[in-house]
């Protein structure tokens, strides 16, 4: 029998997930939800190795195997910021980093479906990127296990979510004047926040993949692109004063990401007798704290 190759256009059943109870097991028979849209999913497995050598032989002698590393990436339009908030948010329960999630997709192999599971994952970090053009969610995840592709799922009588139905977010969805430093409103070409949760993926003796994974310390970086209009940006960065600060992404509703005590460390311009665009600045910073609308 001839073998069947397939594309992306044979994925069956698009990414959704659902929150797990207890940390890397899938509740039994899950009603998942639709992860939204997601245009690439980047799946990594790592096994942890220890080189063996013998005296006397060149060669090394054997590989063990000591541990199993996973990690995936996810980028997407979002149309909601659900998913985004397992990567935003500080620990609160529901819909935070707080609670580990099961992901699922299937494809198929040969002609015949198979799924993937992923179990026991959290956001180790979340790039979020606005141009007038574009909205894009880079969500970088660590988890305790990636199955391998088999036609079968294994969970009972799972409730699969219907395909993707709504409508993805672009750059101009965030209305006029977006972003706010201060009170003030700045006309933005480009605006960029990226948070890392530095997850602690924690083995221990005997187990070859993590027990735990724990978000530890929070870092939020901010840089983006402005039309210069006055100076206080500029006088920001030299005094380093902490400012409020905030960006709409979505007009509707309205859902925003708001930052705590934004610092700007950062500025660049460049003048140039050959440019014919209007004058615009760099900046960059850090926020001591930030929120997304739910």
């Amino acid at each position: 029998m001839a073998t069947t190759y397939h594309t992306v256009q044979d994925v069956v059943k698009e990414l959704q997930h659902v929150e797990e109870v207890t940390y890397g097991t899938t509740p039994a028979s899950p009603t998942f939800v639709n992860s939204g849209g997601i245009q690439e999913i980047a799946e990594t497995t790592e096994i942890s190795t220890k080189r063996y050598r013998s005296l006397g032989n060149e060669d090394i002698y054997k590989l063990l195997k000591c541990g199993e590393l996973y990690s995936f990436s996810t980028t997407y339009n979002p149309a909601t910021t659900a998913l985004m908030r397992y990567g935003t948010e500080v620990a609160g329960g529901a819909g935070t980093i707080e609670k580990a999630l099961s992901f699922l997709y299937s494809h198929k192999i040969n002609a015949v479906e198979n799924f993937i599971l992923f179990k026991g994952c959290r956001t180790d970090s979340i790039d979020v990127e606005i141009t007038p053009d574009d909205l894009t969610v880079t969500q970088n995840w660590i988890c305790q296990d990636i199955t391998t592709p088999s036609s079968a799922h294994g969970l009972g009588t799972p409730v699969f979510a219907s395909d993707f139905s709504g409508t993805p977010l672009c750059g101009t969805d965030t209305g006029s004047n977006p972003l706010t430093i201060n009170s003030l409103n700045y006309d933005c070409i480009r605006f960029r926040f990226s948070v890392n949760r530095n997850l602690d993926a924690r083995r221990v003796i005997g187990q070859q993949k993590i027990s735990f994974l724990i978000p530890s310390i929070r870092d939020i970086e901010i840089d983006f692109d402005i039309l210069i209009k006055d100076t206080a940006t500029i006088a920001d960065v030299k005094t380093l004063v902490a400012r409020s600060a905030s960006f709409v992404i979505n007009s509707t509703g309205p859902k925003t990401a708001t930052f705590t005590n934004l610092q700007l460390e950062r500025y660049e311009r460049t003048v140039s007798a050959d440019s014919n665009e209007i004058l615009m600045a760099s900046f960059s910073g850090t926020a001591t704290g930030v929120t997304v609308t739910a």
